[in-house]
């Protein structure tokens, strides 16, 4: 398996204030009641690259969440782990299982679960 790593010992100012604002605006996601417009502002906050019609469940985290881009209809089930250094996709229709850490794409139409997440099967669209 590739190594994965992502320096926080290092970080420049601009990127500790980033980070701050991220872990700020994940803690008030997980704290404010779904369906509500200030649950979606947070929502796009946090992932700015969100698709339609996408399920986040709460609660969640994640690293450099401005890296993830969601395809539409994708499903994240709670207590997972976005860690992304470079990017992650996620794409269309797919389900990410509870507790899952993703650290890399997730293929259109799979459900993906585990730590690390992993393909599990072909969802049909």
């Amino acid at each position: 398996m590739e190594e994965f790593r992502i320096d926080c010992l290092y970080q420049t100012e601009e990127e500790l204030v980033v980070t701050k604002e991220l872990r700020q605006n994940i803690f008030r996601l997980n704290h404010t009641m779904p369906d509500t417009e200030e649950y979606r502002e947070l929502l796009h906050k946090v992932f700015p690259h969100l698709g339609e019609n996408c399920r986040i469940e709460t609660p969640f985290s994640g690293v450099r969440t401005a890296n993830v881009k969601f395809g539409r209809n994708v499903i994240v089930m709670p207590g997972c782990l976005m860690i992304s250094a470079g990017g992650i996709t996620i794409g269309e229709n797919a389900v990410v299982g509870a507790g899952s850490v993703v650290m890399h794409d997730v293929e259109p139409n799979t459900l993906v679960a585990g730590n690390p997440a992993k393909f599990i099967r072909k969802i049909k669209p």
